[in-house]
């Protein structure tokens, strides 16, 4: 009986794909057309495109700027017809989204001197294994085809790129080189994750191994001074984000010996990474040692990074007058660099990197005259948004007058992670607050003692429209729990809240339920006071 089912519904699937087969399929016309007539655009035709690849995209024809070509006029022999999904051997999304439109037909014009190239692009898709000779030129068109159309990322993908890099890469490595050094290569013009499927084809016909690859291309975990969990939450990488990491000596060595000191794969690399855009990249550069020629390193990163983290330990400083000079700082938007402690080298260093969007300073150590000195670096005005992270508690307990900050810088934040003890007996409260702080913190772990809770109150020590994140330690407070949490509810930007050592009660369950912006909260070390009442709690 149960093979009769299993039979039966076996049956059915094949049917369904057989429908699927002969129903949901897509009939795609490209068309070449002129580049010397320009009458004014009249189709209204739903399911057409132009494929502009100058900016290497699929626009729709109501999407068309009108000084482009008529599209409703044109005479033309050269057109190339394919069936969706018959024809190709690989999956795209484009045509896909298509088909769910419920379109049975669609038409793609573009410029006869693109109509060549992608004929024959179509044509090698009609079967597996069909690349037979490719030149340089027509690989990285190619490339662009598959980020235009969406690839999907497949075994039979991951095969076609297997073919590719054989047959043009591979075959004659200096032909390659030599060809491609002609073209004006542009990242934006492709997708990195198919990019990165590249490089990681050429490794592996070079045997890097493969825990190499895995560690560098696809783990990010950077240091940090900081142990908590939303941290390594944070640090979690997006599917799609293209990361390249060297948090580990042997790593950093096994780069620098097997790929950069062999003359033909290190060529080879800098040219496919010139279309390589990465999103985060991370060096911990107090691993270096002598034998590491970081002037080679750095002449080999990729030119297009979007933020870019190091660590550098006080004896290589120097490290960052090389960035300047190896690395496009131009095009990097995020830096964020890992410091044990402040010195004057780094304000010396700070000003090339005055185009940046953003500047994340993290400090396992620094005093408050350090922050002061920052503040005022007048070249820093440029960068939109500089962040200090302080790891560890920052010394109240002895305030030096002459060193206070002036709380007047409107791209200047500054996160407290390291724990503030704060009470009513001493100096503590007061001393921090002559620090002025205030304007500049948009994160904070607090652990308070106070004989008083009337003497707690946070509107002194913070800005209810800057705290982003929130760490309360109630360790030291009577019962656990405070009077009133109806604070909470005045941060409008608040996105973590961390309690330790907490009593939870309905009340502030219920406040915590109408915080909109909160994406995370952590609860550590707490006791229940009562019931929850869950029916009681209001979501809305």
């Amino acid at each position: 009986m149960c093979f009769r089912l299993l039979e039966a519904i076996n049956l059915g699937i094949l049917l369904i794909n057989l429908t699927n087969l002969h129903i949901c399929t897509l009939s795609v016309n490209f068309i070449a057309i002129n580049d010397d007539e320009k009458p004014n655009i009249t189709i209204n035709n739903i399911g057409v495109y132009f494929l502009d690849m100058k900016k290497c995209l699929l626009l729709n024809i109501s999407d068309m700027p009108k000084s482009l070509l008529s599209l409703n006029c044109i005479k033309t022999n050269k057109i190339h017809s394919i069936v969706y999904p018959n024809d190709p051997f690989l999956e795209f999304k484009f045509f896909k989204q298509n088909i769910i439109k419920k379109y049975k037909k669609i038409t793609i014009y573009m410029s006869k001197n693109d109509f060549t190239i992608i004929r024959y692009f179509w044509k090698l898709l009609k079967a597996e294994d069909s690349i037979v000779s490719l030149d340089a030129y027509v690989f990285f068109e190619i490339l662009k085809y598959l980020s235009i159309f969406s690839v999907k990322r497949n075994k039979k993908y991951k095969s076609f790129i297997k073919s590719l890099v054989i047959i043009t890469v591979m075959k004659n490595q200096k032909r390659f080189l030599e060809k491609s050094a002609e073209f004006m290569l542009n990242s934006r013009e492709y997708n990195s994750l198919n990019i990165l499927d590249i490089i990681e084809s050429i490794f592996k016909f070079y045997l890097i191994k493969k825990l190499f690859v895995h560690v560098t291309f696809h783990e990010y975990i950077p240091i940090s001074f900081l142990k908590t969990r939303y941290t390594n939450k944070k640090l979690k990488k997006p599917k799609n984000c293209v990361s390249m990491q060297f948090g580990n000596f042997y790593f950093l060595s096994y780069f620098y010996r097997c790929l950069l000191l062999d003359p033909i794969l290190c060529n080879i690399w800098i040219l496919i990474t010139k279309i390589l855009y990465i999103d985060k990249l991370y060096i911990d550069f107090s691993i270096l040692n002598e034998d590491i020629d970081i002037e080679v390193v750095f002449g080999s990163l990729a030119q297009n990074i979007n933020k870019f983290s190091l660590v550098v330990l006080e004896k290589n400083l120097p490290i960052l007058d090389k960035l300047k000079r190896y690395c496009h700082l131009d095009f990097i938007k995020n830096l964020k660099l890992y410091l044990f402690h402040s010195s004057i080298f780094i304000l010396k260093t700070l000003p090339y990197f005055n185009s940046l969007q953003k500047l994340t300073l993290e400090f396992s150590e620094i005093k408050i005259y350090e922050i002061c000195n920052l503040e005022n670096l007048n070249v820093l005005e440029n960068i939109k948004l500089i962040k200090i992270i302080l790891c560890k508690p920052i010394d109240i307990q002895s305030k030096i007058s002459s060193h206070l900050l002036l709380g007047c810088k409107k791209n200047l934040f500054v996160d407290l992670s390291g724990t503030l003890h704060l009470s009513d007996s001493g100096n503590s409260l007061r001393n921090f607050l002559t620090f002025n702080l205030k304007n500049y913190i948009i994160g904070i772990a607090l652990k308070p003692n106070f004989s008083n809770l009337d003497n707690f109150n946070l509107t002194k020590i913070l800005h209810y429209n800057l705290i982003t994140r929130l760490r309360l330690n109630l360790e030291n407070i009577e019962a656990k729990l405070l009077e009133n949490y109806s604070f909470l509810k005045y941060f409008k930007l608040l996105s973590k809240l961390h309690f330790i050592n907490i009593m939870l009660t309905n009340d502030l369950l219920r406040i915590l339920l109408k915080l909109d912006n909160l994406k995370y909260i952590f609860f550590e070390c707490f006791q229940i006071s009562e019931p929850i009442e869950s029916e009681n709690l209001n979501y809305t």
